[in-house]
Formats: C-alpha cells, structure tokens, sequence
C-alpha cells in the first residue's frame, strides 16, 4: 500500500487506484451492482490513467461469507484490464491466491508484509517500558512483532512473560477481558460469557436476537467501552455488537473450541469454516500446553488431537485442517515431551508424520530470507540425532538438517553448541564406518584372489588386456595416471560433505580431516561443501582449509579433467 502511495505521489497523472473493503460491501454480486445501479466493470473502465488498480482490502472475508463478490470483483477488474492488489491475512491467503488465479490464469504474485523489526521493537520498548520484559525473552519478543498483539497487551497490563500466542491469548483474556477480576464495566463471568456467545454466532449457532437478547447488558456496554466490541460500521442496523478486530473474534473462537474436550467436534457441526482455522490453532497450542493430571495424561495428547482434526479431512472439508495440530505443537514453548511421546507415530507409515511436520517448518517457520527459525526447528532436529544418520532417513530429514545449520549460520552461533556437535560425532562415526566397510571388502577381496586357481589367473590377464587394447583405440593408451586411494562412497556422499561444511565453528578437528582427505584423494566431490548456498561463509573462519578445498576442487580438478592425469582404473 505505501509502494501505491509513493507511486501514485511521484506521477498522480499516470496512476488510479479505486480502494474498496471487503467486508463494507453486500455479500452478493447481484446486490452489489443493484446498489451500483450498473455492472461494476462499467465503473472500473471509467478509470482512465495508464495504471489502473483495484485495491481489495479485508479480502479475508473471502474466507468467510464473500468470496461470490470478491469473485465479482476481480472477474470486473480482469474485463476492464484493471490490476488487483488483494490485502489479506496469512490464514486467509490460500483462498484469496485460487481466487485470483482462477480470474487470472494464474499470473499473481504475493507480496509479505513483514512484521515489526528489531529496530521497531527497540523504539516500542522505549516508548511502553512494561514490554522490556518481554523483550528480554527470546521467544517473548517475537510477539513483539505484531503491533496488534502489542496493543492487546498494553490495554490489558500485561503481567507475565507470554512466550506463544497462546500464552498471549490468556494475558488478554485475563487482563482486558476478565479486567483482572474488576466487576466495574461487568461482572468477569458476564464479560466472559458475551464474548463466548458471540463466537458461538460465528459459527452459525443460535438465532441473534435471541442470543444478544440474553447477553448481560452491562457486560455489552463494558466490553464496547474497553473497545473489544463495536457497531458494525457496514451493517449499522445488526442486532446487537460485533467483535471490534478479527484478533478478539480469535481470541473467543480459540476458547469456545476449548469447552469441549474434541476441539474438532464443534468445528465440524459448524461446517469447518476457513476462517476458523488461526483460532483453532490456537486452540490446539492451549489444549497441548495444559498441565499433565490424571485426566489429562500427556501420552497419546497429540495423537489424539491429530485423530480428531483428520476427521475434518475425512468430512471432505479440505487437507489443510490436518496440518493444524503440527502447527500447534510447533508454536509450543517447550514441545519436547510431547515430541518424543509422538515420535514412534511420527516415524510410522513412511515418516508421514515426520514429512508433514517439515512441510509445515517450510511453510510457515522461515523469516522473508528464506531462513528457518532455529527455535521451531530444535525440538525435531534433538530426535533426529538419535538416529546415527538422519541424513540418510530421506528427503525432509536432509533437508531439516541442512536448514537448521544454516539458521545457526546467519544467528553467528559460537563453538560449543551441544547439538552441532552432536551432528558431527554422527558424522565422523559414518565415515569411521565406511572406512571399515571398505577395507573389509578389500580384505575379502585379496582373500578371493589369493584362491584364485591358474585359469582364473589367465581369463583375468586376458581381460586386462584387452581393456588396455580398447583404451588405447580411444586414444587413452598413453595417459599417464595419478593413483589416489579409493574414498568410500559414504564419505563423498553430497550431505555427508555439505553437512560437514555448514558446522562451522563445531567442525572440528576429525571434522576438517574428513573434509581434507576428499580434497586429497576425491577432490571432484567437494562441489557440496564449496558451492552450496553458506558453505563458504561457514569455512571462512578457517581460511586455510577453504583455500585448500576451494584449490583441490577448481584446480587440481581441471588438472584431471585436462588429460594430463587419471584417478586410475
């Protein structure tokens, strides 16, 4: 929106943006062009400026009840050759994308708008003290980032130290809804009570006359003073209020699921609306953060969850709400028990379990570099070094693995960090391995020559020979060969060498001997530790192993490669 306004001061002649909000316009295409009086693509083709653009804020609504005019909207702006810029949610952007791909044969592009900075977080703290605490936290200074949390915070007098947004969740609900037990806008019960009710309205229960008419008045007129509630400015003559931000509507959603101990049950009579799924999310983080009694036993706790979100996949309401557990379990503070509670279900059916938690690493826990959050990421990578080489359990185990070492690149982790290595130990104990399985085979092989009777001798020589005859036609005959000691393949291996490159400071000794011995006797392998994305960067803090890498792989490579020597036969 601000790169619309900077273009549109820089040449106002050569730019018309129509801004138009979702959520303020009739939920029907054929109610909006009767209150149009005419077709909307007739208004847009009135735009006459070189760059025209559709400006569709709220378009989260077309998760909701709206999505036949937001589809109204865009097809209008497609018949006038008029670009959309769509403003929606994170939640909500799936939706919004197939929309406007389905009108636009798929040529959209998606633009994030990043969250608070450090800098913008130090100049917050600065001006409201109370946050300094949070921000002293790692991961409490991450909802730092969002200015709308921050605002729920500070009107409740935020007291502890939230680490996830469930935690955040319970702050606001204690300090601003339930006013820290004060009865002066309310009673805490009644406040409580009017926003569960309205939650059960966003879901399509109860009749709304009958359901606001019930609704303690005083509790109403407090929650709308506290500004938790307002007038819908779009519908003025609605019964009753509504939720004054999509975040509190969340909020009450998140712990009306709560009351039943089947968050999905409720969901699914519900018809399992889109917009519902950051409050159940949420709902899925406090149900897993709950203390471990009799009746809540952390064994089976997320198998449970995830069984009853897959029966809003098996209801055909769509795959996404079987990501939502993993999602949950992901945002926890401290998800290690739960995780290795899991870990064997996890494991099972082809790692599906596994697959689906790095699909969620990869969608949803990378900074706008691409970079993964070290933190999300821990809990899983401390399981998979279990394993004596997770590299090697496939595709999304590598790939959590050579993500986290490059969060902790850009993070300048120091030596010492126990799980680096740990990394390294499973590293070297591979290599020790193939080094042992070769010379075995190599032992088994002198023992198979040594039996070998007279004929076998002379079939061999014969053989020999005539490789050397076929060679010499192919004009290889004169080459004179540079024997290297053959390396085994578990140590030329490309994860094996990239993983290497990407400790860092926790390479190590028997680490860069590894890497040493590939540049010796394989140097036309160590493509992964010079080339890839950080290797580099990584090696540079010992510069005379890079240059003796970067050396063997450019030049006495090409050496090879120009005819002069051979690896042998």
């Amino acid at each position: 929106m601000l790169g619309l306004t900077d273009a549109g001061s820089a040449a106002p002649d050569g730019l018309q943006t129509l801004h138009v909000n979702l959520r303020q316009i009739p939920k029907l295409a054929i109610d909006l062009e009767a209150t149009l009086s005419c077709p909307l693509s007739t208004l847009l083709c009135e735009m006459s400026a070189p760059h025209r653009i559709l400006v569709i804020d709220g378009a989260d609504a077309a998760a909701e009840d709206r999505l036949d005019v937001f589809r109204c909207l865009v097809g209008a702006a497609r018949d006038s050759a008029v670009k959309v810029v769509a403003v929606t949610s994170v939640d909500s952007k799936q939706v919004v994308l197939d929309a406007l791909g389905e009108c636009f044969d798929g040529g959209t592009a998606e633009h994030v708008v990043p969250s608070l900075g450090d800098s913008e977080i130090v100049e917050l703290v600065r001006t409201f003290p109370e946050l300094e605490r949070l921000n002293s936290n790692p991961r409490s200074r991450e909802l730092l980032r969002r200015l709308v949390l921050v605002d729920l915070l500070l009107r409740g007098q935020v007291s502890g130290t939230p680490l996830t947004d469930a935690d955040a969740m319970n702050e606001v609900w204690s300090g601003l809804v339930r006013r820290g037990e004060k009865s002066d806008r309310g009673f805490p019960d009644a406040r409580e009570t009017a926003l569960l009710r309205l939650a059960e309205l966003e879901l399509g229960e109860g009749e709304r006359l009958e359901v606001i008419s019930s609704i303690d008045q005083a509790a109403l007129d407090g929650l709308r003073r506290d500004g938790l509630l307002r007038t819908s400015p779009e519908a003025p003559f609605q019964i009753g209020p509504e939720f004054a931000h999509d975040e509190i509507r969340r909020y009450a959603v998140a712990r009306l699921l709560l009351a039943s101990d089947n968050l999905a049950s409720r969901l699914l009579r519900a018809g399992a609306p889109r917009w519902t799924l950051a409050a159940a999310s949420l709902a899925c983080q406090a149900w897993l953060e709950r203390t471990v009694t009799s009746t809540a036993p952390l064994a089976s706790r997320f198998g449970s969850l995830q069984a009853s979100f897959d029966s809003l996949v098996a209801a055909g309401h769509g795959s996404r709400w079987g990501d939502v557990p993993s999602e949950a379990l992901l945002a926890l503070a401290d998800p290690d028990a739960l995780l290795r509670d899991v870990w064997p279900d996890l494991l099972a059916d082809g790692t599906a379990g596994l697959r689906r938690l790095a699909r969620v690493v990869d969608q949803r826990h990378r900074d706008g570099n691409g970079i993964v959050n070290v933190m999300a990421v821990e809990p899983i990578i401390a399981l998979l070094l279990e394993d004596c080489a997770p590299w090697r359990s496939g595709d999304h185990a590598r790939d959590l693995l050579r993500d986290w070492l490059r969060g902790h690149v850009v993070a300048k982790t120091g030596a010492g960090y126990r799980l680096r290595i740990q990394l390294r130990k499973r590293l070297v104990d591979a290599c020790t391995a193939a080094d042992r399985r070769l010379a075995e085979e190599r032992k088994a092989e002198e023992a198979a020559r040594a039996a070998r009777t007279p004929e076998e001798i002379e079939q061999e020589r014969q053989r020999l020979e005539r490789h050397s005859v076929l060679l010499s036609e192919f004009g290889y005959g004169g080459r004179r060969t540079r024997q290297r000691p053959e390396v085994p393949r578990e140590i030329k291996d490309s994860d094996v060498l990239e993983l290497l490159a990407l400790l860092g400071p926790d390479l190590g000794d028997d680490g860069e001997a590894i890497l040493r011995r590939v540049a010796k006797d394989a140097p036309s392998w160590l493509a992964p530790a010079v080339e890839e994305l950080f290797t580099g960067r990584t090696l540079a803090s010992r510069p005379r192993l890079l240059a003796e890498l970067t050396e063997a792989y450019y030049v006495e490579d090409e050496v090879d490669a120009s005819g002069s020597f051979d690896e042998g036969i």
